[in-house]
């Protein structure tokens, strides 16, 4: 569980480089420990592209505002693995009804496993594999054909394929390591085929495996769909299977060795497993180290926007927010937050989770720009949270009959605005 890749080898072997060509080129060059203040960065740049993902199993279940569905996925996986059906299935529907992108992965994954035992003639009904292709079909339905039929959905659909994000070939070696290799290494062997035909827990492995690389690099094998956010599939499913085949090769070499070769396999294992060991704690490392940023939008947030939410949420009428010109010690994306930790909502948000994001931004930039109660209106206001040259913008804006102040704190200002026909944003004509 606590294995990774090999990011943390590739900015080390960068480290030293830039450290002798440094040396070379300066007389004056640091000492290599001070150099070493570089690496945690560097770590980051050799996971760039896939780091934030969590595409092994530690980093998977420690990302706590998405373990529910994580924990349901591995419950299905359990239950198949020790022929509890009727449990399988019903993790499966909660895993279909808490998040789409996981639901489709265990949907795919458990309906090529048991469609596979079925036609094998193994303990498998047709009742059973009749279940999982309805559930199945059910969340199809309503991910694909029912919400799509609502502007709202169809823009935040469309924001998530414009965010690409592919898993790139030259990704693999620093995100799997020698798993990637060991793992596939084992489809050659002749030990491979036999325990197919005789484990079903290979099989389900294997389908997991197949299923998993047909999600991740679906923006290429499904070349005829348009790619939805590739990477969102990997989320330590394709490391599951990887490292499990890679254990099955290592087992299928000292099953049947001499003495001496298991012992040469067996002391092999501890390199094999020392390599993969310190990415997770480097990971553990910047993580830490970016909790303490005030601007660090998803993972925390800092005691004086803590306190000012708890404010906002005691305010007992639900408005619509927007927050500009805060002063330092607050998060620039602090709206984020407003519709998580308190009961009011935001304009402007995560750009995977808010409608017609884009044109949302423009909006809020011009009224920025041009602050007026026109452009307020447009966008729907019924409260702001200001710094104090915005908040002397509205007193020369609005009368005092237009707005209320609610409260002030180091700073910032929350305001109700109370301003005539707030039109709000028709989302359907943008």
């Amino acid at each position: 569980i606590s294995c990774s890749g090999l990011a943390w080898l590739i900015a080390l072997s960068d480290l030293l480089v830039d450290y002798v060509l440094n040396l070379l080129d300066s007389a004056s060059a640091p000492t290599l420990l001070e150099w070493f203040g570089s690496y945690p960065d560097l770590f980051a740049g050799a996971e760039g592209g896939y780091g934030e993902w969590h595409l092994n199993l530690l980093r998977h279940l420690m990302f706590t505002p998405e373990i529910m569905y994580h924990t349901l996925f591995l419950a299905c996986i359990l239950c198949l693995l020790h022929g509890r059906y009727l449990w399988a299935h019903g993790f499966l529907f909660l895993t279909w009804w808490s998040h789409p992108f996981t639901g489709v992965e265990l949907g795919f994954i458990v309906v090529t496993f048991l469609a596979t035992e079925f036609l094998l003639g193994r303990k498998v009904l047709l009742s059973q594999l009749v279940a999982v292709v309805c559930i199945d079909a059910v969340f199809i339905i309503y991910y694909l054909i029912f919400l799509p039929r609502f502007p709202e959905h169809a823009s935040v659909s469309r924001q998530m394929r414009a965010f690409g994000n592919p898993m790139l070939l030259h990704m693999l070696l620093p995100a799997y390591g020698m798993f990637c290799f060991l793992g596939l290494l084992y489809f050659t062997s002749a030990d491979f085929r036999r325990r197919m035909k005789e484990n079903s827990s290979v099989r389900l492995m294997f389908a997991w495996f197949i299923c998993a690389v047909i999600l991740v690099f679906h923006d290429r094998i499904l070349f005829f769909t348009d790619p939805l956010m590739p990477m969102h599939f990997t989320r330590g499913y394709l490391f599951i299977p990887l490292v499990f085949f890679s254990m099955c090769w290592i087992q299928s070499l000292i099953s049947g060795a001499t003495p001496r070769k298991q012992r040469i396999v067996r002391f092999a294992l501890i390199p094999l497993f020392m390599l993969h060991v310190p990415d997770n704690l480097v990971d553990l490392y910047n993580q830490r180290r970016s909790l303490a940023r005030s601007d660090h939008a998803v993972f925390s947030i800092s005691r004086p926007s803590h306190e000012l939410l708890q404010r906002l949420d005691a305010f007992e009428e639900t408005l619509t927010i927007h927050a500009m010109d805060l002063p330092p010690g607050y998060p620039l994306r602090l709206e984020y937050f407003i519709p998580v930790l308190t009961h009011h909502r935001s304009v402007v948000g995560h750009h995977l989770n808010v409608p017609f994001i884009r044109q949302k931004g423009q909006m809020a930039a011009e009224l920025h720009q041009d602050l007026s109660a026109r452009g307020m209106k447009e966008l729907g206001l019924t409260g702001l949270l200001l710094g104090e040259s915005s908040m002397e913008r509205i007193e020369n804006i609005l009368s005092q009959s237009q707005y209320r102040l609610i409260f002030q704190m180091d700073g910032v200002y929350f305001i109700h605005l109370l301003l005539d026909s707030t039109s709000g944003i028709d989302e359907r004509s943008l």
